[in-house]
Formats: C-alpha cells, structure tokens, sequence
C-alpha cells in the first residue's frame, strides 16, 4: 500500500484495473487489488470470521458512544470503535465456534480518565446513598 498527497488532477479515488485509491481519515493511499482464494477456508479461519462478525454487530449500534467513551485511550490513527472491538475479541466472546457468545460483564464501552465535575454538590439522601447535582 502507498500513501500520496494530491496529485496533478486531484486526489485519486476509485479502481483502475488492479489498482484501487482511497481515502481514510484523511490519509489518501492507492493499494492493489486483493485476489481470492481458491482454497476452502479453515475451521481456525471460520471461527475468527464468526467471531469477528459478532463483535461488528453488536458494537456497530454504538459506534459513537464508544468513539466518545474511548476518546482519552486513543493512540495513533485508531478509534473508539477499534479498540472497544479490540478488547471484545481479545476478552468478550466466549465459546467454541460456532456456539460462541458475548460475555456482557467483559464488555468495556468506555476507557481512560475521569474529570473532575464543576460546580458540583452532594447531599447524603439515605444511609450509603448520596445524591449528586451540579450546575
């Protein structure tokens, strides 16, 4: 794959034989067609398929909740999304394929720090209970 800035007609965007360009957050690059297999996939290939395909439809829903909730953990080009479906499959699925399932207690939505909130006060309403409200 090659990155390139603005060519002499723009950037380059489409498939031209075997040559696709593209853009993805702002980053223009050109990369060669990808070829099919002709060999049948392995069990070890469809289990990561199944997998990768459960952790996709159940966090797409919510892509920008965790673009939002991962905001402070991210480093380089990466987003919320990816790492929050990072952590998912490294720790959210369990079974064998192909019963496998999520584990909803594994599921992280949001990562990083806290602020502190302004303008802030708080009022015992009940023993071990606190009511909290800010302006």
């Amino acid at each position: 794959m090659a990155r390139f800035l603005k060519g002499i007609n723009g950037a380059y965007s489409g498939k031209v034989g075997n040559v696709i360009g593209s853009s993805w957050r702002n980053v223009d690059y050109v990369r060669s067609l990808s070829k099919r297999s002709n060999k049948p996939a392995s069990a070890d290939q469809l289990a990561q398929r199944a997998k990768f395909a459960l952790g996709v439809s159940f966090l797409s829903p919510i892509k920008d909740l965790l673009n939002l909730g991962y905001s402070d953990a991210l480093q380089g080009r990466s987003t919320g999304y990816n790492k929050a479906l990072q952590h998912l499959l490294a720790n959210g699925i369990m079974g064998d394929y192909p019963n496998q399932t999520l584990d909803y207690e594994a599921v992280v939505i949001a990562k990083g720090g806290l602020s502190n909130l302004m303008g802030v006060s708080w009022q015992e309403t009940a023993p071990r209970e606190v009511s909290l409200s800010w302006t």
